[in-house]
């Protein structure tokens, strides 16, 4: 007698499809990353006037006023920024993305000394 485990089917019977190969593993090559201004550039950017820069990314707007040196996030709670606060570099890309769609944004404040910011905290 012959039991299930060893029937390996007749003549005309099609053999079991037989499982898939592991995918083979891509390798993607490294590459070097984008400059913040090459970066800025894949933004959709539009003049609102000649100082304020509207940058679309990711379903959220931001308003760069640089009359006003502010960032607004317009969305559902709308979020507003002081330059301070605000990395420079990506303040130098708005500007220069701004002065490119022909804007005349006033320059931005020289860059403070992290030497010459007062303590905060407990400290007097």
């Amino acid at each position: 007698m012959i039991s299930a485990e060893m029937y390996d089917g007749g003549y005309d019977d099609p053999a079991p499809p037989r499982p898939a190969p592991p995918p083979a593993q891509r390798i993607v090559a490294v590459k070097e990353p984008l400059s913040l201004k090459d970066a800025f550039s894949y933004v959709n950017g539009t003049m609102e006037n000649p100082v304020t820069l509207r940058a679309y990314t990711g379903g959220i707007y931001n308003y760069y006023d640089f009359a006003q040196r502010l960032r607004v996030t317009n969305g559902q709670n709308p979020i507003i920024v002081p330059f301070t606060e605000i990395d420079r570099d990506v303040l130098v890309a708005a500007r220069d993305k701004l002065v490119e769609l022909g804007g005349q944004p006033p320059q931005l404040a020289p860059e403070a000394n992290a030497l010459n910011k007062p303590l905060r905290g407990l400290n007097p």
